[in-house]
Parts: structure tokens; sequence; C-alpha cells
């Protein structure tokens, strides 16, 4: 499905779901923000994507720009003129070959050919009664019809990784994937976050897998999220934050 149709579709998505973790006024202030038309860092994904794809698909669809920033106005005229381009800065255009190069070596099983690649998909949330939708990076097959979900995050620095987890919830947007494609007949088996950084000279590349508990406990988290969401819609109450209550905040209680 192309992203546009996808965007179209009228149900929940990861990203208002992590944002009402925050809080739900969070989530409803980003809802109220104007959306740019032309997002750089989108554009640097879907050239990592392309190069995943092939060589060929990305020389095809990615060049240098003919600025060092995309905020140039020669910038949008290139775009203007042909925009199915994806334009990159020249040490992006570099990073991108850098980082396919890492996964090569240290993760070959991403770029395998059988490998689904941004896969849409909706499914109805019975325990809220939702629709919800998500679009996965890759679905890395390991058995027949079992498959290892994988969502990639691009990371300046490799041992920011967990406070990237802690902040983005990426634990919970996995876990409302791994539900989404259950219910659409995909069996998933294991789970991770593929962080690359984002480097032109030796970039790191760390797989994040995800073990039951902390699966179990996401999910619970997205569920109530969901559920908060509907509620706060149905009364126009957007409640602002409250810190999480942790174990170590239990202490001598």
């Amino acid at each position: 499905m192309p992203f546009p149709e996808y965007q179209a579709i009228d149900a929940l998505n990861s990203g208002k779901v992590r944002n009402a973790i925050k809080s739900l006024r969070y989530m409803r202030r980003k809802e109220l923000e104007v959306v740019p038309d032309y997002n750089y860092t989108f554009e640097f994904g879907k050239a990592f994507a392309y190069i995943c794809e092939s060589e060929q698909v990305f020389n095809a669809h990615v060049a240098v720009g003919p600025t060092k920033t995309p905020i140039a106005k020669a910038w949008q005229e290139q775009l203007a003129e042909d925009p199915n381009i994806v334009l990159l800065t020249e040490s992006d255009f570099h990073a991108c070959k850098a980082m396919y190069e890492a996964v090569k070596e240290l993760h070959p099983e991403c770029l395998q050919e059988d490998v689904l690649r941004e896969l849409t998909f909706t499914w109805d949330c019975e325990l809220t009664d939702t629709l919800m939708k998500g679009r996965c990076d890759l679905l890395v097959p390991i058995a027949k019809d079992v498959y290892h979900l994988i969502d990639v995050k691009t990371i300046s620095d490799i041992y920011k990784f967990g406070w990237q987890v802690r902040d983005f919830k990426y634990d919970v947007q996995l876990a409302m994937y791994a539900d989404g494609l259950r219910h659409n007949g995909y069996q998933i088996h294991k789970v991770s976050n593929l962080f690359i950084e984002k480097q032109a000279n030796l970039p790191e590349v760390y797989m994040h897998t995800y073990n039951d508990e902390q699966l179990s406990q996401a999910w619970d988290r997205y569920i109530y999220a969901v559920k908060a969401i509907n509620f706060s819609r149905k009364d126009g109450v957007y409640p602002g934050f409250k810190p999480e209550v942790t174990k170590n905040d239990l202490v001598g209680l």
C-alpha cells in the first residue's frame, strides 16, 4: 500500500499511542500541529529503505542535493522538477551507503530477497473496539510462515539505544505491530529493533531483541493507552503529564 493511502486510513497508529503514553495532552498537541510538506528525516529513511531493497533501486531514486542544506531554494526547486527523487546531503548520502554495508556485514538476514519490507496492515483491537493500523519495516522469515519482526531505527550514538527505547516507547510500538500482524495471520516468533548509527565511517549496528516479559508489559501499556485515548476523545478532555510509578519509587514505602 502506498504511504499516502496508508496515511489516509482513519485508524490509530503507533505514533499516537506512544504520544498518549507520555500524556494525552501531549498527544492532542501533536495532533493539532501543522505537518510540514517536506520532512528530510523521513526522506533519509526512505533512501535507506531503497538501498536495503537493492543498490540499483537506490541509485535510481536517490541523489545528492544541489546545496549543503535541504532548506535552500535550489533544493526545493530540484524536488519540484522531479518529485519522485530523494535528495540527500553529500554526507548523508555516504552515511546511507556505509550503514547499508554495515548491515550487510553484521546482519545479512535483513537483506535477503524473501524479506517482507514496509508492510502495511490494519486490524480491529477487540479489547478496545478500535481500528488500528501499522507499517513495519522488516519481516524476516525464520521458518515456514514464521517471522522475525524488525523495526529499523537510525541513531547518532549506539550507546544511547536504551534511552531511545525508553523515551520513544519503541517496545510499545513493536508490541502493537506484533499484535496487528498476528491479527493478519502472521506468526511472529521474535521482535527486535535494529539500531544503526548514522555514520559514514564504520557505523555500529545493534539488534536489540525484546523478551516475552518486556513485550507483555509493552502490550499492556498499548492497550491501556488506546482505552485512554478513546475516553478522552469521547469526553473532549486530555489530561496532562503524570510521572509513571516504577519499582524504585516504591522502595521504602
